[in-house]
């Protein structure tokens, strides 16, 4: 917890270029054997945030997928001899991803695959016990996170894309030059207005889902803020009832990709003018977006908490 976290994210564009270029091919096998499966991807803390991304990406191959945390894979009950799982850590070592890889194991589904961004760790060692699990560990440059989850997510999302684009599962191109410079959340507009407001609606939708848990997964850590999380059609059922009861407590952080651009606008233009609102965008469109907008709401968080000291 002693690393600050404005030295991680300095490190972002060196991770992500270094994950361009890192060996992936047993999780290459991994996709491959999964494309006609159902995938169970898992993660906990900042690596749900990784999950989300895994089963977005499984899902644009037009298969059923689920991102889901240790306890709920736990709590399945059905057999699971005929889904691919995927278990994505930071560390290795925590108590929910060992007996989550235990609990996956022993069932027996049709693909089975840990993606761990530390070399020798419990969960390697426990991985060799099982030959058919593939397993896939890495140290990544920036060494080991701080109390967040920055640079060991974004390694993880870049291998996770990599792996579907190498085999040609979806249509987007990863490209060097993806992640901003730390000056470009000079743009955030309303920011001080907003760091006032206890509570912040978060909007998105499509791939812009991915950054929007993550950015609820670090305002609750670091306790900046509580986070209604909705997508811009689903806010309309009803929650923006919570901004006639409680605007003057509440802003608006409004997340967009090119898929959504339309619906976001619209929705963006009904608010009313005295909630504060922060628009997070991107160009890119796809799985290439929803890298891009993950590292600008990481940039988000530290312009945010500096704001509220």
């Amino acid at each position: 917890m002693g690393k600050p976290y404005v030295s991680e994210i300095q490190k972002l564009k060196g991770t992500y270029l270094w994950a361009l270029k890192a060996p992936i091919d047993s999780l290459r096998s991994f996709v491959e054997s999964s494309q006609d499966l159902p995938l169970f991807a898992v993660g906990s803390g900042g690596s749900l945030t990784a999950a989300h991304m895994a089963a977005l990406l499984h899902e644009n191959t037009g298969m059923i997928s689920k991102s889901i945390t240790p306890l709920q894979l736990l709590s399945i009950r059905t057999p699971l001899r005929k889904t691919s799982i995927l278990l994505l850590t930071a560390g290795g070592r925590n108590s929910d991803i060992i007996t989550s890889f235990k609990y996956a194991a022993m069932s027996e589904p049709r693909q089975l695959m840990a993606i761990c961004t530390r070399s020798k760790s419990p969960l390697s060692d426990l991985a060799k016990e099982f030959r058919y699990a593939n397993f896939l560990d890495f140290n990544i440059p920036s060494s080991k996170d701080g109390f967040l989850a920055t640079n060991s997510l974004v390694a993880i999302i870049t291998i996770l894309c990599r792996a579907y684009q190498d085999l040609g599962l979806t249509h987007f191109k990863l490209t060097p030059n993806l992640i901003p410079e730390e000056g470009f959340y000079n743009c955030f507009n309303n920011l001080h207005s907003l760091v006032e407001r206890k509570t912040w609606v978060v909007l998105y939708g499509g791939w812009g889902q991915p950054a929007a848990m993550d950015l609820e997964s670090k305002f609750t850590e670091a306790a900046l803020g509580q986070i209604q999380l909705a997508d811009y059609r689903n806010f309309a059922h009803g929650r923006h009832h919570w901004l006639a009861k409680h605007g003057e407590q509440t802003g608006v952080i409004g997340l967009m990709t090119p898929e959504e651009e339309e619906i976001a606008t619209k929705t963006i233009e009904l608010l009313p003018e005295d909630i504060p609102i922060v628009q997070i965008s991107t160009p890119h469109s796809g799985p290439v977006g929803a890298i891009e907008l993950l590292t600008k709401i990481m940039y988000f968080v530290k312009v945010a908490g500096e704001a509220k000291g």
